[in-house]
């Protein structure tokens, strides 16, 4: 029931996150045509592979460490924050340059250059909340979630009805969540959760050469979930690729049901109290299964009432790209184990076998059927990385 219980809250805070950047995407899209939904999509899609590069695995860490003693939340808020101040530094410092290689139009630099500004207190937040993860206490998660989301669509409705472009909305974005954060600190104090120590240079030490194999993750992680776009921004126009990122968008939503079963079940298998991994992989499959049959039941439907007509054709490319829900479920689920089992190494080699397959078909897929192609590549790629998963940790647990 725990599980069950901390299951429905993350996955209440996911869902509250997805659905208000759905209904900013859906004002976006409405207020400044295809071409700025395109551009913005554009952006938000580089930020995300940044973010999760800045962010390098630390929540594996954090969720890890924790729970398995819970006196370490102060240490690794304290250490994390000061790592959090270097990474968003460095991560502005690759956009920046990424978007100078990419030779993007100045329009389109200067929305990433802004976007930039989000690192940090995306980092923060995310600290801060997969500390309450491992403390199981998700229910907080959740509450923070609704008032940052709820000031994101309040302050984002006042913006664009005045005019505001796409640098506006990112501009409201920073402030939620910075709200976010503010939230978790004041739930953490409620709860008199220590999170402030002195600087341990021993334990800072511990906690940097944990890093490197996190972070090598988390960049194996980012370049799966974003590469295609980065590819097809290159082969399809603005507005092609406004449609093709509306359909992962749409996807991402059902990237939180697996995300939540998975993220709720660490806490307990870093404690050592699961091991039945297939018990838990049939789990995972009836509840994506479900999600995919509910997506080509529904999601027509809502395109077409909140995005209207010509956002349709997106649905062509989310009925190729739900599939990966099923071996991306596993995948997240497998790597609890190993990473729980210190085998995090396994991890890094099945994450980038993932990617190795999705540049190896995205690429000549992309040039031949365009959006299509991708998201084929996509799906089978997904499937791909999900038999190294199983591959390593059937060893681990055989």
């Amino acid at each position: 029931m725990t599980i069950l219980k901390e299951s429905v809250y993350i996955f209440l805070a996911k869902f509250s996150f997805v659905l208000a950047s759905l209904a900013l995407s859906v004002m976006v899209a409405g207020k400044l045509g295809l071409q700025g939904f395109g551009l913005f999509t554009l952006v938000l899609s580089l930020y995300t592979m940044f973010e999760l590069v800045v962010c390098f695995g630390f929540d594996n860490i954090i969720v890890r460490e924790v729970a398995s003693d819970h006196s370490k939340a102060g240490p690794i808020f304290s250490h994390g924050a000061l790592i959090g101040i270097v990474s968003s530094a460095l991560g502005t410092s690759l956009l920046v340059i990424f978007s100078q290689l990419m030779q993007y139009s100045p329009e389109i630099k200067r929305s990433i250059y802004l976007a930039s500004g989000l690192l940090l207190p995306s980092f923060l937040y995310y600290l801060l909340e997969n500390i309450f993860i491992a403390l199981g206490r998700s229910r907080y998660i959740f509450l923070s979630a609704l008032c940052r989301d709820a000031f994101l669509i309040i302050v984002g409705i006042v913006v664009l009805e005045r005019g505001g472009g796409v640098n506006a909305v990112i501009g409201t974005m920073f402030l939620a969540r910075t709200f976010g954060f503010i939230c978790l600190l004041c739930f953490s104090n409620l709860q008199k959760i220590k999170l402030f120590s002195p600087i341990d240079l021993i334990f800072f030490d511990k906690t940097v050469r944990l890093i490197p194999t996190f972070l090598w993750i988390s960049v194996s992680s980012c370049l799966f979930l974003e590469m295609d776009t980065v590819v097809l921004s290159k082969v399809l126009t603005i507005s092609d690729l406004g449609l093709y990122n509306l359909a992962k968008r749409i996807f991402r939503v059902g990237n939180i049901f697996y995300y939540s079963f998975a993220m709720a079940s660490f806490p307990e298998i870093a404690q050592g109290r699961l091991t039945d991994y297939k018990r838990f992989m049939v789990r995972m499959f009836w509840l994506c299964l479900s999600l995919i049959i509910f997506v080509y039941l529904f999601s027509g439907f809502f395109i077409h009432i909140f995005f209207g007509a010509l956002y349709m054709p997106a649905m062509r490319y989310l009925q190729v790209l739900i599939w990966a829900v099923i071996p991306l479920g596993f995948s997240l689920l497998l790597s609890r184990f190993l990473i729980a089992a210190h085998r995090q190494n396994k991890d890094l080699v099945a994450s980038f076998g993932g990617v190795v397959i999705l540049v190896c078909l995205g690429i000549p897929f992309s040039l031949k059927w365009a959006g299509m192609g991708m998201a084929m590549a996509y799906t089978l790629s997904a499937f791909g990385m999900a038999g190294i998963f199983y591959y390593f940790t059937r060893k681990l647990l055989r």
